[in-house]
């Protein structure tokens, strides 16, 4: 339990998406973070693609 207390500064939110393709703009966000930490994409690149997608998938529930 101590240990766990002590992570508690570490923790942060989880990202949540509208609707019902969730998990899929889960798996969106994080291609984009792989691409960028392994040299494949620049940071501004992957995040901008990776936003655009997210925002056609949710789309419909905004």
């Amino acid at each position: 339990m101590k240990l766990a207390r002590q992570q508690l500064a570490d923790v942060v939110s989880w990202p949540s998406f509208s609707g019902g393709n969730s998990l899929e703009a889960e798996q969106i966000r994080i291609e984009a973070t792989e691409a960028i930490l392994s040299g494949k994409k620049s940071p501004s690149s992957a995040l901008e693609a990776a936003s655009e997608k997210i925002r056609r998938l949710t789309a419909r529930f905004r």
